[in-house]
């Protein structure tokens, strides 16, 4: 093994068991830490350092002994001759051993490790001590590390400088990877690999972005001769990680740039005479993004832009305007929601506008009857309607279009790479040559513009924060578990007065079906309760389409004064004279649903309030702070901020689920101006050598290819 270790052309890529001191059961239990290969367990970089850099003499602590016995002197590493070793009997073992560096003597104590320490030292030794010190019948340490000093108290590893703390598991310490035995292990392989670490990152990408090498960043990561300097290394190793992701995403993007697109060369007629029936004016945000998406779209290659908007911002207009662009240009436009309520919505919100400036919409959905199907998809596949609103079954083999020219996914965060990739897939045919369709995307769940950037890294970003003028502000308030009266009051008061509220009941782990039995039993105690009186609906996911629509129709029309419901009216339900929402069980909700639930209200010219009722009260920490947050803003984008940093960035985005690589070190959130830089510096270089090829970049294909093959993944199963 030391052999193959010393020559072997890629030492970093060898098995972990290829290192001395690592045999077969510590390469398992390093595997189950994901640590499989000699440049894993490099990358596998202290969680936390120990400052043992402070190496006073005996005589200085002896100065201020009033400091030793209060403990202010803190933790000291102090190097002498070991004069005596003593076994002290007794109920527990104790061994002794005095040191003396020429200036004053210390006595250490352990219990228990008598015969190993007489083992492992004798009178004459050289050693070095690191712990804190304490009084009793004089300078004395309990229990401090203890490392045989060599001819160089360079050499100390484990004390002496800032010492480094690994992440530890059952499975490493129970076959003796402790911290201690990981720094000697860390410590000698580095010494043989000084000099053959490859730096795959130019010597010009460094320079410019003030980073180390990347054999200088691992072993400052180790053993670092500053925090400072333990810094910078942490910064050039999480750069490494962004760089890979951004490269991969980089050339993603050339490479649909490189596709057949369509230009949208006409702002026609259509979409003039929308623009003056609407009865208000567009926000200066929605003029901009539909600028920012008319470039975009007139160009000839396929448009990739996300819109972001907070909520009631204005996103579904824009939308609009968009597939009207569309439509002026002799193309269709597929509006792909993520519930049948959502699509429900905007078919009624789209086909009234629509229908004003002389186009027809078609809705398809799971739950449309067979006749209505067969005709709707007759109409979509001749031609006769030019948008097409829908749920998944927009990408089932039955649905066939006629001239696709652009896909709009609303709330892409329920969706992932493979239903919008499919559904562009059904994109129109030029001369026999398949046509990419323009790609606009939205989520009303507000990232920031880099993070953003990171996990829709194909994607050019609009954002919308600004909200329609006339629209009130939202008092939130938390209630306690026992005591929702002040709730159930405030949707009584509201019926009374004329106007309506929701009441929100949890989606439960079980699935919709056992959420609709609990909505529908939240329902009848509501109805005997404490709504008694008021005129209430009922709405889930479980209802059948034709019943969803008789009571959202009614909702609006004001026959009803509260309505009940799961979370399938968490977006686009848009109805003004709603002023009240309680949330059941609010504990239970994300951040971001909260947020997207609350935006429900609002939408009129009355002030709103919003009640969260937990359904216990012994919240979790997390549970707490979510409920705090939601009540002190209704700024999303503040409130995105919030979630990311208490979920973590793995959940928030759910990189989990994507398929794509975990990364070790770099956080989105900590670590976004490292992003941004990283980003920066990727794009700039794809521009310039986008295969790669260059000698300088051929290195970086090892920092690309688990992102691409994860993106190939992902298409196989999109083509599939």
């Amino acid at each position: 093994m030391r052999d193959m270790f010393l020559h072997a052309a890629d030492p970093l890529g060898l098995p972990v068991t290829a290192l001395p001191g690592i045999g077969h059961v510590r390469g398992e239990a390093l595997g189950q830490a994901g640590v499989l290969t000699v440049g894993d367990l490099l990358l596998n970089v202290p969680r936390r350092y120990l400052d043992r850099s402070r190496m006073p003499l005996i005589r200085d602590i002896l100065r201020s002994p009033s400091q030793v016995r209060d403990g202010s002197v803190g933790e000291v590493t102090l190097i002498g001759t070991v004069e005596r070793l003593a076994t002290v009997p007794g109920r527990t073992r104790r061994a002794m051993l005095t040191l003396t560096d020429g200036t004053g003597k210390l006595s250490c104590a352990w219990f228990g490790k008598a015969d190993w320490l007489a083992r492992t030292f004798s009178p004459g030794d050289t050693v070095a001590v690191s712990g804190k010190l304490s009084w009793f019948r004089g300078l004395q340490m309990t229990h401090p590390d203890i490392e045989l000093v060599g001819d160089s108290r360079d050499d100390l590893v484990h004390m002496g400088r800032i010492v480094p703390v690994y992440p530890q598991s059952s499975a490493l310490s129970g076959v003796g990877l402790t911290s201690k035995s990981l720094r000697r292990i860390l410590r000698k392989m580095l010494e043989r690999l000084a000099d053959r670490i490859p730096d795959p990152v130019a010597p010009d990408v460094r320079q410019r972005c003030s980073l180390p090498t990347l054999a200088q960043a691992i072993y400052e990561a180790h053993f670092p001769t500053s925090f400072a300097e333990a810094s910078r290394a942490r910064k050039r190793l999480v750069f490494d990680e962004f760089f890979g992701l951004e490269l991969a995403l980089a050339r993603r993007k050339h490479r649909l740039g490189q596709n057949v697109g369509i230009a949208f060369r006409e702002v026609g007629p259509t979409f003039e005479k929308l623009l003056r029936q609407l009865p208000f004016k567009l926000t200066e945000g929605q003029k901009q993004v539909l600028r920012e998406i008319r470039r975009d779209m007139k160009r000839p290659t396929p448009m990739s832009r996300l819109l972001q908007g907070d909520v009631g911002s204005g996103k579904t207009l824009v939308a609009l305007f968009s597939a009207v662009m569309a439509a002026d240009n002799g193309y269709q436009t597929a509006i792909m929601a993520p519930t049948e309520v959502l699509a429900e919505q905007h078919a009624l919100t789209f086909g009234r506008l629509l229908f004003e400036v002389g186009l027809e919409s078609v809705l398809i959905t799971g739950s449309i009857s067979p006749a209505q199907r067969r005709r709707a998809l007759g109409k979509v596949a001749t031609g006769q309607v030019p948008v097409i609103i829908g749920t998944h079954a927009l990408i089932s083999d039955n649905t066939v279009f006629h001239r696709l020219g652009l896909v709009i996914v609303d709330e892409q965060h329920r969706f992932g790479v493979l239903q919008r990739e499919n559904l562009r897939r059904k994109g129109a045919n030029a001369d026999g040559q398949a046509v990419l369709p323009d790609l606009l995307v939205m989520t009303a769940t507000p990232i920031p513009r880099s993070l953003a950037q990171t996990l829709f890294g194909d994607l050019d970003v609009s954002i919308l924060a600004e909200k329609p003028p006339g629209r009130q502000p939202i008092r939130t308030v938390s209630c306690p578990a026992r005591k929702p009266e002040r709730a159930w009051e405030a949707l009584r008061e509201a019926a009374q007065r004329g106007a309506q509220g929701y009441v929100v009941f949890p989606l439960i782990e079980e699935g919709e079906q056992v959420s609709a039995k609990a909505a529908t039993s939240g329902f009848e105690e509501l109805r005997r309760g404490p709504l008694r009186g008021c005129r209430l609906g009922l709405l889930h996911g479980r209802m059948p389409a034709a019943e969803r629509d008789r009571v959202m129709q009614a909702f609006k029309a004001g026959e009803m004064d509260v309505l009940a419901s799961t979370t399938v009216i968490e977006v686009g339900v848009d109805v003004p004279n709603a002023t009240v929402m309680v949330v059941e069980g609010a504990e239970r909700f994300g951040l971001a649903q909260l947020h997207q639930l609350r935006g429900r209200i609002g939408r009129g010219t009355r002030p709103s309030e919003c009640y969260l009722v937990p359904g216990t009260d012994k919240l979790t920490p997390e549970a707490e702070r979510r409920l705090a947050a939601i009540a002190s803003s209704d700024d999303g984008f503040l409130l995105a901020e919030e979630d990311l940093d208490i979920r973590g960035p793995g959940e928030f985005f759910g990189t989990r689920q994507s398929g794509l690589p975990e990364f070790r070190l770099a956080h989105v959130v900590r670590d976004s101006d490292t992003l941004a830089l990283a980003r920066k510096e990727a794009f700039a270089l794809i521009d310039d050598d986008p295969e790669l090829a260059q000698p300088e970049h051929r290195a970086l294909q090892g920092l690309v290819r688990p992102f691409e093959q994860a993106f190939a993944q992902i298409e196989d199963r999109t083509v599939a």
